[in-house]
């Protein structure tokens, strides 16, 4: 299983009007998200609107190209897009940046 964690930041002015879009995500995205392999998945985001997200798949190159085949995801991506600014280090073609696993403690 692989974990992969990323992190974007919220455009100031539009921390309220993102919590409310992700307070009601298409069922049609949570399904092609599992459709994709994605086990589990969670968001955070700090009072400043960084967000901070992570999820669990087999394999994590097949699920990206998975998802960036699917029209679900791309117009969810779309709908976004206004609400996200450019998080430092990420490249220009996707805001998101991938984040390096450092430790990790299990049972």
């Amino acid at each position: 299983m692989q974990r992969v964690a990323y992190m974007i930041k919220v455009r100031t002015g539009n921390l309220e009007q993102y919590k409310k879009e992700h307070a009601g995500i298409p069922p049609e995205l949570t399904t092609e998200l599992k459709t994709a392999g994605v086990c589990n998945s969670s968001l955070w985001m700090g009072p400043d609107g960084l967000v901070f997200g992570y999820l669990e798949c087999e394999n994590w190159e097949k699920t990206r190209d998975y998802l960036s085949q699917s029209q679900v995801n791309r117009d969810w991506q779309m709908r976004m897009h206004p609400f996200q600014e450019p998080t430092p280090g990420a490249s220009s073609d996707d805001m998101w940046i991938r984040m390096l696993e450092m430790v990790c403690v299990m049972e």
